[in-house]
């Protein structure tokens, strides 16, 4: 059986879709205060907005065990949370498949039983929406400085289909979050976060529960990338411990929320290639990221222990055994095993004034180091200095002798055995100017 409801379909009375299988296409709906039930088998097929309305005396709301395609905005203007009976069976499906942006908004949240997402981008303009079932997710979901709640422990409540959850707003604007409700499960979960730079979920991040937090217990989790600086850092962060070089240019917030006992947890972080850039992180040797986390009872990074183990060929970083003590958020990457320091100037003058006449590395704790070899090249490649002494700088001239090279640039390169036995290298150019004529 086929009804067809043209225009704009004003509902204002009790619509029940009984006993069988029934489709009901509308343009929009807007429901004033109705009640609005879709029995198993029913489908309401909406090609433009669903708006809930309160009409002075009651709220609308949808009792739904069938289905409700969607194709333009789903809008809560009442009172209530729209679906009732929430999470028992049978659970109905709200299923956006628009082709243009889709949006989840209005003056309160909805609460869905199962929300699939399919085709255009779909965007919160609500917080505590909740989805009860399963959110199935083969669309751009912008959480938009928004939470979304999870409110299911099962591994498969987040069904990932293809494209990403985008959280990627700072703690400035307010963070893109999902809740996810895990209770006492010792089970892993994925959060299917994409950078927006990619098609696919390129932060996708596993967190697994190895022992039961209190019941009742839930995690939030958000992503956002940070300038050269590492600017701006996580809400209630006041510093980080590290030069910026030395940190990958994003945080994730991964907030337990126990009344007792948090779990004990392993994270699987994924991260993306622009999140190491080159021109904020050049000294920083990727295979030898640690994670780090932010102790908000003590106001500062405390813990690097247990610290993880990265695969630079996947971007990705596995840390396992953290135990409760030392679940914290917020969360970053960092070079871990470095105690020196080391700077290169871009330019120096070998003019014999006895001001920036050598060029060599500043820095500390270059004594502990296994081996140490600093070259410098012309610009055709010929070598033009050699020194493995920490101590000895280039005076700009070849091999150091007394006649000062010609003005221009040259590459420094510098290879470094620390006392960990890991070895690093460092590149960059000097521009030699002034020298004495």
């Amino acid at each position: 059986m086929r009804q067809v409801i043209p225009g704009f379909f004003l509902l204002t009375f009790l619509l029940c879709f009984l006993g069988y299988s029934l489709r009901i296409t509308a343009q929009n709906v807007v429901n004033n205060g109705g009640y609005m039930v879709v029995q198993p088998g029913g489908f309401v097929v909406i090609s433009g907005n669903y708006i809930n309305n309160n009409d002075g005396v009651s709220d609308g709301k949808v009792d739904l065990d069938g289905t409700i395609i969607l194709g333009r905005n789903w809008v809560n203007a009442a009172n209530n949370t729209v679906i009732t009976d929430i999470g028992t069976s049978p659970m109905g499906d709200v299923i956006m498949n628009g082709t243009v942006n889709q949006y989840i908004e209005g003056t309160n949240p909805t609460h869905f039983d199962n929300l699939i997402l399919r085709n255009a981008d779909k965007i919160l303009r609500v917080t505590d929406c909740e989805v009860n079932g399963r959110l199935t997710v083969d669309a751009v979901l912008n959480l938009n400085t928004e939470k979304l709640i999870i409110d299911n422990p099962s591994q498969d409540a987040i069904t990932y289909i293809s494209k990403y959850i985008l959280s990627e707003t700072t703690p400035v604007d307010g963070y893109g979050e999902i809740q996810w409700n895990l209770s006492d499960q010792t089970l892993s979960y994925q959060v299917p976060f994409g950078s927006g730079l990619a098609l696919n979920n390129d932060l996708n991040l596993t967190l697994t529960t190895r022992t039961p937090g209190d019941v009742g217990g839930n995690i939030t989790f958000a992503t956002y990338p940070s300038d050269c600086h590492n600017v701006p850092l996580p809400e209630y962060v006041n510093n980080i411990a590290w030069d910026k070089e030395y940190v990958a240019d994003r945080f994730w917030i991964i907030e337990p929320a126990f009344t007792l006992t948090k779990p004990s947890i392993e994270i699987l972080f994924k991260y993306t290639d622009n999140d190491i850039n080159p021109n904020c992180n050049g000294p920083l040797q990727e295979s030898m990221l640690k994670a780090a986390r932010y102790s908000t009872l003590m106001n500062q990074w405390t813990d690097m222990t247990p610290d993880g183990t990265d695969d630079p060929a996947t971007n990705t970083l596995s840390i396992k055994n953290i135990g409760p003590d030392n679940f914290y958020a917020p969360w970053a990457l960092v070079e871990g095993q470095i105690d020196f320091e080391m700077f290169m100037s871009n330019a120096f003058t070998p003019n014999a004034d006895g001001l920036n006449d050598g060029y060599g590395p500043v820095g500390f704790n270059f004594e502990t180091f296994i081996a140490y070899d600093y070259y410098i090249y012309d610009r055709w490649g010929g070598k033009t200095f050699h020194t493995s002494d920490p101590a000895i700088g280039w005076n700009g001239s070849y091999n150091n002798d007394h006649k000062i090279c010609q003005d221009g640039v040259y590459v420094w390169m510098i290879f470094v055995t620390d006392h960990y036995g890991v070895e690093r290298k460092y590149k960059g150019t000097v521009t030699l100017l002034g020298r004495e004529k």
